[in-house]
């Protein structure tokens, strides 16, 4: 028997399929004949139809039918199983793949499980297959690939068509890919690279046809425990936050615009063991806020302004969302390059060193083979003050996948330019810089159960030599960036520390991790980074602890992470990680462990 909020669910799902409630004008349908091949992703409702969210024209010449969604069950004595409402029958000559480990069996299928399904019905009606690939990202996915077997309109804007024997229902909602202007659909990719923190705009809520409306709620907690080492006592720190994004855009064709407003409230929370220094505090701000336009001069070429985010698949050069700037890139389908010129104009809320940059950022990217990526990049922060702080870095990124289950990554980068920096004495100074920097690290991916997957990494960033007065030879990370990613897990965490969470500052990371997959939308990454400075020093560290150390060891600490995530679909996620950094002879002996607890709960709609 359906729940009550299941089958409420359900009811709305058909009235508005069947046109019983009122919708707003949708994206222009395009030519639907039979016998055209399509892919067709939405929702089935209590009546076994399909209400589709998007339909997507299929150019290739192939007669086949394909079932993309999770298993429900599974008979291995019979050879059968059910997605998507079919039995598929699965015949012994069969070949099972699974993408991230190679060749796989009936016996390693299970239900949840998201599989791709070639084949095609019979006269009884049951899906034969004749390749089964287990899909490498887990999610819950509802799909169906075939010809148009029947079109019909309903009129209202609504229309109906079969595929793969599944009556499928289309209406204002739907978007269409592949059929040229006719099946546009309003939601166009935004700048950048989009992470998890990113609002999803899906096209389920809009108005007209040129507007659309998405946005998330996130309940955050972050609990810090003697981030001072144990030297001044300073009492655990618990802070819960709510917050609110809301994100629109407007496409008109060549112009395109997008507008996001974020509001926030910290909470005070009091006891025995926590500390009061913390009081509420609420934020309301805009984000992301740019006019693009694009075709100028070429299809390729396209020129925005406006506060934008820039971002980057690592985050380790830049990953900012309240930048103005003017941003020009010209994209083709295998390379591509961009370059802006920014400044924090409206951002009250930056400090003022920040306030005081303009920034030059150059970057282009180049797949020269499928599952390789070269990137470069160069930044510029000119600082406007009588004493400058101006670097300039410029940097090499390749990412690839010299095996089905190898991941590689290396970053490089040379930071020239002049700072003003404060010496061990207090006083400061304007030299030119001379540093690098290096990140490279490997992922092995395991056909063992679980999914375990193997990374081993190691960072380092040159220190400034007492000896070499007359230069800086420290590395510092550009000031834009996060150091934010994941290993195959479903979300993304600190991946230099979720405790000590360092900039890669006159600093060497070494990290060895072991990442789970149990079950689908489901990781757990158990992570260790040891830390060692290039040069011992005091001020030349830029971590989360209150303390500093002495300057007389190199040797920092280690610490030891564990992050847990869940997404079972992509309009929910919980996010918890774990964090605790144990000082080394570097800091003053009697010195305890820090320990940092954060947890997310988000919602999308």
């Amino acid at each position: 028997m359906k729940r009550p909020a299941a089958l409420g669910r359900g009811i709305l799902l058909a009235a508005l399929a069947g046109g019983l409630l009122p919708t707003t004008p949708g994206v222009e349908r395009p030519r639907l004949e039979p016998g055209l091949r399509v892919e067709v992703k939405g929702t089935f409702l209590p009546d076994g139809s399909l209400l589709a969210d998007e339909v997507e024209r299929r150019d290739e010449q192939d007669r086949d039918e394909e079932l993309r969604g999770n298993i429900s069950a599974i008979d291995p004595d019979r050879r059968t199983l059910r997605l998507l409402g079919f039995e598929v029958l699965v015949p012994d000559t069969v070949p099972v793949v699974d993408d991230r480990r190679g060749p796989a069996r009936l016996e390693d299928l299970r239900p949840g499980l998201r599989v791709k399904v070639d084949g095609m019905r019979d006269e009884r009606g049951r899906f034969v297959a004749r390749k089964i690939r287990i899909r490498e990202n887990q999610y819950r996915e509802t799909k169906l690939v075939g010809q148009i077997e029947s079109f019909e309109a309903a009129g209202g804007g609504m229309a109906t068509l079969r595929l793969v024997g599944v009556l499928v229902r289309l209406g204002d909602g739907t978007d269409y890919a592949g059929f040229g202007e006719a099946g546009k659909s309003p939601v166009r990719r935004r700048l950048g690279v989009l992470d998890d923190d990113d609002v999803q705009i899906s096209g389920r809520l809009r108005l007209g046809r040129r507007i659309a409306f998405g946005g998330e709620f996130r309940l955050r907690s972050e609990t810090l425990e003697r981030m001072d080492l144990g030297v001044d006592d300073t009492p655990r720190q618990l802070i819960p936050e709510v917050t609110g994004i809301f994100g629109m855009t407007v496409d008109m064709g060549r112009w395109f615009s997008y507008i996001e407003m974020e509001g926030a409230r910290e909470y005070l929370i009091e006891g025995p063991f926590l500390g009061t220094d913390h009081r509420d505090r609420t934020r309301l701000e805009l984000g992301e806020a740019y006019v693009e336009y694009q075709a100028l001069a070429s299809r390729s070429l396209s020129v925005a302004i406006g506060r934008q985010k820039f971002n980057e698949t690592r985050e380790w050069y830049f990953n900012n969302k309240h930048v103005d700037a003017l941003r020009v890139a010209y994209n083709r389908r295998h390379w591509g390059v961009e370059a802006s010129i920014s400044r924090n104009v409206f951002n009250d809320v930056a400090y003022e060193d920040e306030r005081s940059k303009t920034n030059l950022i150059v970057q282009a990217h180049l797949e020269p083979f499928e599952d390789w990526r070269v990137e470069g990049f160069f930044v510029e922060r000119r600082d406007r003050r009588e004493k400058p702080d101006s670097p300039r870095l410029l940097g090499l990124r390749l990412l690839g996948e010299p095996g089905r289950h190898l991941e590689l990554w290396l970053d490089a980068a040379v930071e020239r330019g002049e700072r003003n920096a404060r010496v061990d004495h207090g006083e400061r100074s304007l030299r030119p810089i001379r540093a690098r920097a290096f990140d490279i690290g490997v992922s092995l991916r395991s056909r063992w159960k679980m999914d375990p997957t193997l990374t081993v990494g190691l960072a380092s960033a040159t220190g400034d030599d007492p000896s070499t007065a007359d230069v800086d030879e420290s590395f510092r990370q550009s000031g834009l960036h996060r150091n934010r990613g994941h290993w195959r897990g479903v979300v993304s965490f600190r991946y230099y520390g979720e405790a000590l969470d360092p900039d890669l500052q006159n600093l060497s990371i070494s990290t060895l991790a072991l990442g789970l997959r149990p079950a689908t939308g489901l990781s757990v990454d158990l992570v260790y980074h040891g830390y060692r400075q290039d040069q011992p020093a005091r001020v030349d560290f830029n971590t989360d602890l209150d303390t500093r150390p002495r300057g007389l060891h190199g040797r920092i600490g280690h610490e030891w992470d564990l992050v847990f995530g869940y997404e079972p679909t992509r309009r929910f996620e919980v996010r918890a990680t774990l964090g605790r950094f144990f000082p080394g002879p570097a800091f003053e002996p009697g010195v305890r462990a820090a320990t940092t607890f954060r947890t997310q709960f988000k919602m999308r709609f």
